[in-house]
């Protein structure tokens, strides 16, 4: 008997711990998926649930033969399957190359985004424009587009002179190196000494990675301030909130720490702004709060990220739910209430406990998170077959140099 066929696409790439809980959360919810690849010796290879395997590995360096190849693969599955296939990305890179072949993609299927933007939303300038044009200001940081860095000056006289600016759309290869590496993701202050000349210096350097730039006031940073809201909007939308208890950097990093949270006093003004995107499936909205402890929107992200497994632990279906919705079905639970639980990536733990945004008495504090039933691993707590030896494989590769 011939395997079934796919109604899902899984667009795994970066460090496939976001794939992993996708592939998790389809495989749980028997709902057989097709892989595309975006990394050579992918953890996904041969995943209990996946039908069927396309390696892009060998294209992701030359942008025109992936859009081809991506293009290629997602007809030839289209028109085996009679229905409407959900496309996931798993990270920027993914996400940006299905904007990109958006009227293509939708000949087939769909995947997550603002359908009120161009671009889905990846480019940042995109929804600053639509929030300023219709007037949204509820829950939003103020945040202002420049289209050259000397437009800097006058984001510091209104902003102060720690302004965040952050590149409006990533590059296609997603590579970052140019803000000063280790993950950083903004150009700021480096501390209340530094000179604006000097910021500016830097953002000039940085400032080919995007045509725009975002510049928003910094805001209050801090272990347990950044929140968010995870959500699906289908026929109706679901949402709760989670906290980032630790990241690294801890200024426009990653977070490795991450906890669900009763509260849901950020979900009505997210649920305005979903609504004024036209977004369709999975997003994340991430808040800080400004001076008076109000919430302010930093970061609109239509894809599953790096913990969207949390959600699945705490009793959140969020990936079958964007499936769904992706498809244009009604979901088939009631909105989630969730179970108090934690995320972590022990991988960046360590990476902040050796770059001294750690303490060994913090380090300690997480570590015996890590056995508690009520916590999940990204990556290596994933009960799929192999997926911890490939996770150490892949690190050995990428501590020796060998090709990834």
């Amino acid at each position: 008997m011939s395997p079934p066929l796919p109604e899902l696409v899984v667009l795994s790439g970066g460090s496939e711990v976001a794939g992993l809980a996708v592939a998790e959360a389809a495989h749980a919810a028997a709902i057989s998926y097709a892989v595309f690849s975006l990394v050579p010796h992918s953890v996904l290879r041969d995943a209990p649930g996946c039908t069927a395997w396309v390696d892009l590995s060998l294209l992701r360096s030359d942008w025109p033969r992936l859009r081809d190849g991506f293009l290629r693969a997602l007809a030839g599955l289209g028109h085996l399957n009679p229905g409407r296939l959900a496309i996931l990305p798993t990270e920027d890179g993914g996400l940006r190359l299905l904007n990109e072949c958006r009227d293509e993609i939708l000949e087939h299927g769909d995947f997550p985004r603002a359908r009120a933007l161009r671009m889905g939303g990846v480019d940042k300038a995109e929804v600053v424009d639509l929030v300023t044009r219709q007037g949204i200001t509820d829950g939003l940081a103020a945040s202002s587009v420049l289209d050259d860095p000397s437009e800097a000056i006058e984001a510091m006289d209104a902003f102060g002179d720690d302004t965040v600016f952050k590149p409006a759309l990533k590059p296609l290869d997603m590579d970052l190196s140019g803000m000063g590496g280790q993950g950083v993701k903004v150009v700021t202050q480096r501390d209340a000494a530094e000179s604006r000349g000097n910021v500016i210096d830097r953002l000039r350097v940085a400032w080919p990675l995007s045509r725009r730039w975002i510049a928003q006031p910094r805001l209050r940073t801090g272990a347990g301030l950044e929140r968010s809201v995870c959500a699906v909007r289908g026929v109706e939308v679901h949402a709760c909130q989670v906290v980032e208890q630790a990241k690294y950097p801890r200024m426009g990093g990653t977070a490795y720490w991450v906890s669900t949270e009763q509260r849901a006093d950020l979900v009505p003004s997210a649920m305005r702004l979903m609504e004024a995107l036209d977004v369709v499936g999975i997003c994340e909205l991430s808040y800080l709060p400004d001076v008076a402890g109000r919430g302010q929107l930093i970061e609109f992200n239509p894809r599953p990220w790096l913990q969207v497994g949390l959600m699945r632990h705490a009793g959140f279906p969020i990936v079958a739910e964007t499936i769904a919705a992706l498809r244009g079905e009604a979901f088939t639970l009631p909105s989630p209430s969730l179970d108090a639980c934690d995320w972590l990536q022990l991988e960046r733990m360590g990476m902040a406990l050796l770059a001294g945004q750690s303490s060994l008495r913090e380090f300690g504090r997480m570590l015996p998170l890590a056995f508690r039933q009520s916590t999940t691993v990204g990556g290596f707590g994933s009960a799929l077959p192999m997926v911890r030896k490939r996770l150490v494989m892949r690190g050995i590769r990428k501590v020796f140099g060998f090709p990834l």
